[in-house]
């Protein structure tokens, strides 16, 4: 069994007959500032260990630092970048998908980009009793195949979501007396594929395309669109309010045609539900969803 420690930084093997340790070994750090790096995401396929580490920016404060790694493990403690990309979209509006917005308001949008991770409440955003602040996690990794070629897709968590939760209380101890004190995270995640190369490397999707295919030049990814660009919540009337609806875990049935996503909130009647979503690799579009339960 492979397991990532994210205080040391170190992937661990474990032997599952003896539950003993049998190695352990420092994952590669390529951040700009070597303390930003958080290692999260793993994934065995083929025969082969992928490990998925964030620069989150924590320390710099600089947008610009936030970026993505994809090494590939070896041997003998040894890794292999696959590939390495920017967080920080920088196309015509320096955005990807909102996490909310006002729809039914003047259209003002919330947590359009991923920021540094931050760790003082006055950094988050408000908006009527949600907290918004968008820092990437790469919490996921998971290979697909379409037109008998290899990709890779790769789940992003906002860690505002672990910091917040649902119908918490605030830091603010005057109004413990009211129900003014309840707030919601309201998070804003990212699903992003990327094609494998012959040499083993792998090139992400841009301007929303992959490999020709697919997608949607929405200003809402990296080039300036998204592949899974139905990664949002409307209600029935077409308003859009969630542009991200993402929660980082992701799966894939070898065959099958869609790749399924943790999600809040995907349609207009699921609204305030966990989700199993799915989008459609052929495409980037929508399948269905499937409840887990009413976080009301």
């Amino acid at each position: 069994m492979y397991v990532v420690n994210v205080n040391n930084k170190k992937l661990y093997f474990i032997d599952t007959t003896t539950k003993d340790i049998v190695d352990s070994i420092d994952i590669p750090n390529d951040c700009n500032d070597p303390d930003d790096s958080r290692p999260f995401a793993l994934k065995y396929d083929d025969g082969e260990l992928y490990v998925g580490v964030t620069c989150s920016a924590y320390n710099s404060g600089e947008k610009n630092d936030l970026e993505a790694y994809v090494y590939r493990y070896i041997d003998d403690g040894n890794f292999e970048k696959v590939i390495n990309y920017s967080l920080y979209y920088q196309n015509a509006d320096d955005k990807k998908g909102a996490a909310y917005v006002a729809a039914a308001g003047d259209g003002s949008e919330y947590g359009n980009e991923f920021n540094p991770w931050i760790h003082d409440w006055s950094e988050f955003e408000t908006k009527a009793d949600f907290v918004i602040k968008p820092q990437p996690i790469l919490a996921d990794i998971e290979f697909i195949y379409r037109n008998k070629k290899k990709y890779m897709v790769m789940g992003f968590l906002d860690r505002e979501g672990l910091q917040t939760g649902y119908k918490n209380y605030d830091t603010d101890d005057s109004d413990e007396e009211s129900d003014d004190e309840n707030f919601g995270g309201c998070t804003g995640g990212d699903i992003l594929i990327a094609s494998m190369n012959s040499d083993g490397t792998a090139t992400l999707e841009d301007n929303g395309e992959i490999d020709g295919d697919g997608g949607e030049s929405n200003e809402e990814g990296p080039g300036g669109g998204e592949f899974f660009y139905l990664d949002r919540w409307q209600n029935s009337n077409g308003d859009i309010y969630h542009e991200e609806i993402v929660q980082g875990g992701t799966a894939y049935l070898a065959g099958s045609d869609s790749v399924p996503f943790i999600s809040f909130d995907p349609s207009d009647e699921q609204q305030l539900w966990r989700n199993l979503s799915s989008l459609i690799i052929g495409d980037g579009t929508s399948s269905d969803s499937k409840i887990l339960y009413d976080r009301r």
